[in-house]
């Protein structure tokens, strides 16, 4: 039978202890920015759920509400694309 897979060819990467909790770390780190940004798009769904229903009631208030979402927004995007640039910069390929 042939073999596609030649294991012997070359010697497998060297792994430690110190090596598999750094990935560990930055795995937990990748997680917990994920549930921040999840949270954070919750609430401002939130709050543009509670402008729309305001709007009837109290349209001014809803359109103040409504203008800091629009800048909520912004902010986050500006943050997100600066970590993101950084990210790349920072990134050894």
């Amino acid at each position: 039978m042939n073999q596609i897979y030649h294991f012997d060819s070359y010697s497998p990467p060297l792994l430690n202890e110190a090596m598999l909790r750094r990935e560990q770390e930055r795995r937990r780190e990748q997680r917990a920015i994920a549930a921040a940004a999840t949270g954070g798009v919750l609430i401002l769904l939130c709050l543009l759920t509670l402008a729309f229903f305001l709007f009837p009631v109290a349209p001014k208030a809803a359109i103040v509400l409504s203008i800091y979402l629009t800048l909520s927004v912004m902010g986050a995007g500006v943050v997100t694309l600066v970590f993101a640039a950084q990210r790349r910069s920072l990134s050894c390929s």
